[in-house]
């Protein structure tokens, strides 16, 4: 009977603590941070080089002579603090949306010098155009019709509250219909592939 006795209960220990196990990774789980990116201004405008032959109607549009900037906002929505480690942002020219690498390369990452974000804390983060900070008008134009596309895409790595390294990857193009599309002109998700936009 004692030897029964010591397996009923190394087995019910054994058993609490695979519970005991599941509820904490459940909590953490529930309680950890989660870092999201997105557009400051979804639908900023185009910024073009102002140029004489352009006349005044064109000369007088919005974005006229402005840099075109991607803005970010990086919020922590989760429920306990995220220490910000690296970010990687970058805003580019496609001639093609073919010419869109199927998988992002993110280049050299700048240090955030574990930021501490709080739940709903956020910080705001920019970068320029490239390979050019302001277009010519025929390059917004080509934009607007699709000919060519601008997309921002990124990433940023952090640890939650737990010491557990994750990982957030954000991409957009800047979306502008065509005939009978129905969505506003901004930047979407949705036309990039997969990779641009993960989380860990």
């Amino acid at each position: 009977m004692n030897a029964y006795s010591t397996l009923a209960i190394a087995f019910f220990t054994v058993v609490s603590a695979c519970i005991l196990r599941v509820q904490i990774s459940t909590a953490r789980r529930t309680d950890r941070a989660w870092v999201i990116v997105n557009p400051i201004e979804y639908a900023p405008p185009l910024g073009f080089v102002r140029e004489a032959q352009l006349g005044n109607i064109k000369n007088r549009l919005i974005g006229a002579d402005e840099k075109n900037l991607f803005q970010c906002s990086i919020k922590n929505t989760g429920n306990t603090p995220a220490r910000l480690l690296e970010i990687s942002l970058s805003y580019k020219l496609a001639t093609n949306q073919k010419d869109i690498p199927r998988r992002p390369d993110y280049g050299e990452r700048s240090n955030l010098n574990s930021l501490v974000l709080v739940k709903d804390d956020s910080i705001g983060y920019e970068t320029v155009l490239e390979p050019r900070d302001i277009l010519t008008w025929d390059e917004t134009e080509s934009v607007r019709n699709r000919k060519t596309f601008l997309y921002a895409y990124g990433l940023v790595t952090y640890k939650d509250a737990f010491n557990r390294k994750h990982e957030t990857r954000f991409g957009y193009l800047y979306h502008f219909p065509q005939g009978g599309d129905r969505r506003k002109a901004q930047f979407m998700r949705e036309e990039l592939p997969t990779p641009y936009n993960t989380a860990t």
